[in-house]
This record gives structure tokens, sequence and C-alpha cells, in this order.
């Protein structure tokens, strides 16, 4: 029997975007197909856009939050990974410094205007999971809150996690800092080993799990 194979060819999606233009799109599509198409849409989330700005959170993996910062920020778009200094460590009579790392392990904030194309684009940026409650209603941080984010990451410093207490599950919380920072939640994991929780937060009349919380920066309600 002699199989067949049937080749298919792609079409451009077509984004309802006023500021894209419909020639480059084209002309994208025939030099690479997706891969310019990504970065053009990407293109529509940079800094130097016009239009109404609004901080966004995206998900990605864990341990990619610098990565997909670098990735952004190389193609003009703003973005904030909320870090801290880890403790210093002691180790054969020597004290070694503590790094900078992220005060939530897997998520990036990203300033731009939310138009279709720009959230398609932020979307499908290598190591992004997704966009912290959904790219159609994407839950956005206050300017306020960023700006008191900003100010707590320069000088935030990791707890000495001995000193850390577990909440109990179904306690209510806020956030202290992070990106989510004043947002409440209830916990609803608790890791005692790597002292970190799952905190599910209403957002948009939903209820949104948020992971890999850090205890120190939670505080009861």
């Amino acid at each position: 029997m002699i199989m067949q194979r049937r080749i298919y060819q792609g079409v451009p999606v077509i984004i309802d975007d006023p500021r894209i233009d419909p020639a480059r799109m084209a002309k994208a599509w025939a030099k690479d197909g997706f891969r310019s198409i990504r970065a053009n849409m990407l293109s529509m989330a940079a800094a130097n856009q016009p239009g109404k700005k609004s901080w966004i959170v995206l998900q990605t993996m864990t341990g990619s939050e610098k990565v997909v910062e670098n990735i952004l920020e190389q193609a003009g778009v703003e973005a904030l990974v909320p870090t801290e200094k880890a403790p210093d460590v002691r180790r054969r009579g020597r004290i070694i410094e503590g790094q900078e790392r992220p005060v939530m392990r897997g998520y990036v904030m990203v300033h731009a205007v939310l138009s279709p194309a720009a959230l398609n684009g932020l979307r499908r940026v290598e190591h992004v999971i997704g966009i912290v409650g959904g790219a159609e209603r994407p839950w956005c941080a206050d300017a306020k809150s960023v700006k008191m984010i900003k100010a707590l990451s320069k000088k935030a410093n990791a707890a000495d996690e001995t000193k850390v207490l577990p909440f109990e599950l179904g306690e209510r919380v806020v956030f202290r800092e992070g990106p989510f920072y004043l947002l409440e939640g209830v916990v609803t994991a608790v890791d005692g080993e790597k002292f970190d929780a799952q905190v599910e937060v209403m957002i948009l009349g939903g209820h949104v799990p948020v992971h890999n919380v850090p205890l120190e920066i939670l505080a009861k309600v």
C-alpha cells in the first residue's frame, strides 16, 4: 500500500489591531512565517507604543524570570522582576554573600498597551506560560502598588527562613511584596520544606491560584 502525504500551507492570522500594517504582516509571513509575526506582535507591547499602558503579570517557567525579562527588554518592552537579596551562606569558614533572586518565582511584570496584538506577542515569548487573569481580561496592578513594589524590591532582603512560621490552610492573607502587592487571598497549600505556599486570589470574579509564594511576603489579614 502506498501512503499518501498531504502538505498543508499555512496562512497568516488576522489580528484586529489598527496599528498593524497588513502589508508588513504579509511580508513577515512570506519571510519566515510565525517567527517574524511573533516579533511584530511583541513590538506592539514596546514602551514606545502610543496609548494607555497597564501593568500586567506573566506567569513563566520557574527559574526563567530573568531570561524572560531580558527577552522583553531587548524587544523594547518594559518589564520588571521584583528581587530580593538571598541570605549569606557560611561554607567552610567562609561567608558567601547572597545573590539577587526573584521575590516570587515564576512571575514577571510587564508595562504595556493591552492591545490584542501585544497580548498575543507576550503570550508567545519563550518560557512564558500565560497571562495572569487570561489574555482577554488580564489582571492589572495599580500604579501605587507598582511604585511600592519597586521601592521594596530595591531594599528587600530575604528573611531568615528558620524564623518563618507556616500559615494554616484556609487562612486569609495579604501580599506584602512582589507582583501581587496588597492583594488578598486564601492559603490553599503550604510547603514546610521550601517555606512557600499556594494562595488563591480573586481576579475579575474568578479564583486564580498563585504558586511559589514565599511565606515571608505574606501577612495574616
